[in-house]
């Protein structure tokens, strides 16, 4: 497991390299550099560092930009809009990757992997998904094998397997579109017997999705 320090550390540099590259594009003069700020005073970095908390300790956030994780409703609007940004630079395509190199732009693979966390607790929980686009597939209210290696602290590989029908207590799948899924309670069941998954703090698993 990545540690907090090491995500807001690579979160900090990314910024910096970013607005550096779009200063470059728009001339935006006059605006405060996030190099020149304590990584605690970037709103990004401060709210990812709520969502380490979050998704690996199961701590509840204690300021309001995330207080409707704590509720049964749909994520949060900023929160929504740091998983579309932070998932979206995961996979630049060739143009983005030749321009970033120009600012020695390195994407925030640690902090992506954390609001993927997030998310995925959150519904595990009984939260519902911002993103589920059809085309993807995907069930609001389920989770993916990545999801689970996260909550779990595993490789994805050795979910997978977890998943064989033949295994002695399997996890039980289902399939939805072209890929497969975990329903939130199939998940916990099996994630409540993984050494490495932390409960969410204070907050009940609810038994059923009425």
């Amino acid at each position: 497991m990545f540690t907090k320090q090491a995500m807001e550390a690579e979160l900090s540099a990314f910024i910096g390299a970013y607005l550096q590259s779009v200063e470059r594009i728009f001339d935006l003069g006059g605006t405060p550099k996030p190099t020149e700020l304590a990584p605690r005073d970037q709103r990004l970095v401060r709210v990812c560092g709520e969502l380490y908390d979050f998704a690996f300790k199961g701590l509840l956030p204690l300021t309001n930009e995330l207080q409707r994780l704590s509720e049964e409703s749909m994520i949060d609007g900023y929160l929504a809009d740091i998983e579309l940004f932070l998932l979206s630079l995961e996979r630049p395509n060739l143009y983005q990757k030749l321009f970033w190199e120009e600012d020695d732009v390195r994407p925030p693979t640690l902090a992506a992997k954390t609001v993927q966390a997030a998310v995925a607790r959150y519904v595990l929980y009984g939260g519902e998904r911002y993103t589920t686009p059809e085309e993807l597939g995907e069930s609001g209210t389920s989770l993916s094998f990545q999801d689970l290696a996260l909550l779990a602290d595993m490789d994805e590989k050795s979910v997978r397997n977890a998943a064989n029908p033949k295994g002695r207590e399997h996890l039980v799948t289902q399939v939805s579109g072209r890929r497969t899924w975990i329903s939130r309670m199939d998940a916990y069941t099996w994630l409540k017997k993984r050494r490495g998954f932390v409960p969410t703090q204070g907050v009940q698993f609810r038994e059923t999705d009425e």
